[in-house]
């Protein structure tokens, strides 16, 4: 026999067995599937956890054997939003980026019992309890914090520096929530990666509208007094409010004689000015009055009686200059 013969004939028998082998597997109850590099296959058998399958081609007795779910295993990077948190009476939130993988058998570690109830979750249920982790961490370490950090001012500024990325206790602060992360992480079957250059990073910082509004506003303020020295706060106020798109009616009150405050204004439905009270203000160089010693009697025209008035009447005026 030729070897283009033998050749044939072999090719032949493999195609046979096969083929075989197809049959018996499909008499006996057998499937198969492909399972990706980043996926496993929670598997069941007879309705009790049995393994991990992939990735690859994994059979699987159609008779016996389900898959429950499928797992991703990649390492990636996830968003998390954690808070409200409060740093010395200011509320805030952080959004965050976390680098983790899932490795269930890893945390596992050997133990059957521990792997099948990390399995029990699928990847939504997983990404919940990564966030409560997270927020667990911080609810622990941001009080911390706040003690540490010692108060240069009442401003909301002062009261958030600590959360601010780039100062040393926002510094701290990540740096004891990623070391409680890679304790209680593996609990559930997760992992920090560690091979990354940023594992935990903030995206985002969340405030209060007032609190925002109120940087916001006084960086505006900063802004104007900068370029426009000369102008007064009345002034560089009228220009913030034109900035923010309100258009405030300005009316100038001119005031003769020597002066006075307005105390109140009253105006009416167009917003014109209809009255206004104004309080007198004293001259500085107006004379006081000269100093009464304790005990000097004070007299009154009804200290007077009749016949001191005769005598006061009968006086004649003094002539002032012709």
């Amino acid at each position: 026999m030729s070897g283009a013969g033998e050749g044939f004939w072999i090719f032949v028998g493999l195609l046979v067995m096969v083929l075989v082998g197809v049959f018996a597997a499909y008499v006996l109850g057998f499937t198969f599937r492909l399972v990706k590099q980043e996926k496993r296959l929670v598997i069941y058998r007879l309705g009790v956890f049995y393994k991990l399958a992939g990735p690859g081609l994994v059979a699987l007795n159609r008779h016996t054997d389900t898959v429950e779910r499928e797992i991703t295993v990649r390492s990636d990077q996830k968003e998390y939003v954690v808070g409200p948190y409060f740093m010395h009476g200011v509320p805030f939130s952080y959004v965050l980026l976390l680098w983790r993988r899932v490795d269930l058998v890893k945390a596992a570690g050997g133990d059957l019992k521990k792997l099948a109830a990390l399995a029990q979750y699928d990847d939504e249920q997983r990404e919940m309890q990564i966030r409560n982790k997270l927020h667990e961490a911080f609810l622990k370490w941001v009080p911390q914090i706040e003690k540490a950090h010692k108060l240069k001012g009442d401003s909301f500024a002062e009261k958030l520096m600590p959360i601010f990325p780039g100062e040393p206790e926002c510094e701290k602060l990540f740096q004891c929530v990623l070391q409680e992360l890679q304790k209680t992480l593996p609990t559930i079957g997760v992992f920090p990666d560690m091979q990354q250059s940023s594992v935990l990073t903030i995206k985002n910082i969340i405030v209060p509208p007032e609190v925002s509004a109120g940087f916001s506003d006084a960086r505006s303020l900063a802004l104007l007094r900068e370029q426009f020295p000369g102008l007064s706060e009345d002034m560089l106020l009228h220009a913030h409010a034109l900035n923010k798109g309100v258009h405030p009616r300005m009316t100038r009150l001119y005031m003769e004689g020597e002066g006075g405050v307005v105390s109140s204004v009253r105006l009416d439905d167009e917003g014109e000015i209809k009255a206004a009270r104004v309080m007198p203000t004293p001259l500085e160089d107006q004379p006081s009055a000269p100093p009464r010693y304790e005990g000097e009697p004070v007299l009154s025209d009804d200290d007077l009686n009749e016949a001191e008035w005769k005598i006061l009447k009968s006086i004649p005026r003094a002539k002032t200059g012709s």
